[in-house]
């Protein structure tokens, strides 16, 4: 019989609800569902839930994750100065932590903030954050995202594709998957195959302006 055997905090990480206020975790997911838009305004947006979140309870762990998050968005989709916004991120990536070290959001926060530091990301401090965040929670497709970039940027090519493949079987509508297998793709210049997983990208009922962007480049590539 396999045993398991469990560290301290590591049971109640897995078990145990965030919050038993109802409006703290509506907004919180309000600014998932705004985040998930990939849109400059929802970035604005879901941070504003967030913030609202912390200011009713400035001890919601999960709430300083989603608005680190939020903001690091911000840098990879609307092009935020990064030297505007990291410092606002480290601080809510330090506080979640603080509040709850056992929190996989909080760890994959970590590990998106460790690839924004400018020219010179921490790729080996992202890898560890980001396995530990699967490792407390193993649905956290963002993570498996995050993850799959930066052994990617380190050079384990294999590696980050089977991750970043993984993600896409749990989640094969995630739109920011899509566009991650096809800049792979595109990189590679496999071309008709960056091509197709922005057309799925396209059937999306909401899909987002960007890959309009990453279509043309392709073309371009493409001589077309």
């Amino acid at each position: 019989t396999l045993k398991v055997t469990w560290l301290r905090g590591e049971r109640e990480a897995l078990t145990k609800r965030y919050t038993d206020n109802v409006e703290l975790y509506n907004l919180y997911l309000l600014g998932r569902h705004y985040c998930n838009k990939f849109t400059p305004g929802g970035f604005a947006k879901s941070l504003e839930c967030y913030e609202q979140a912390i200011r009713k309870d400035p001890t919601y762990a999960l709430a300083y994750a989603g608005a680190a998050e939020a903001i690091l968005f911000r840098v990879f989709f609307d092009n935020s100065p990064p030297l505007d916004v990291i410092p606002t991120a480290k601080a809510y990536v330090a506080r979640a932590l603080e509040l709850d070290p056992y929190l996989a959001e909080a760890h994959a926060a970590a590990g998106l903030l460790e690839l924004n530091q400018g020219a010179y990301p921490d790729h080996d401090s992202a890898i560890r954050h980001l396995r530990r965040a699967l490792e407390l929670n193993s649905s956290l497709i963002d993570a498996r995202n995050w993850l799959s970039i930066s052994l990617l940027m380190n050079g384990q090519d294999d590696e980050a594709m089977s991750v970043l493949l993984d993600a896409i079987a749990i989640d094969p509508l995630n739109p920011v998957l899509l566009l991650n297998l096809s800049a792979r793709y595109h990189r590679e210049g496999q071309l008709e195959l960056a091509r197709r997983q922005i057309l799925k990208v396209f059937d999306l009922p909401d899909a987002p302006g960007w890959a309009w962007d990453w279509m043309a480049g392709i073309e371009k590539s493409a001589g077309r």
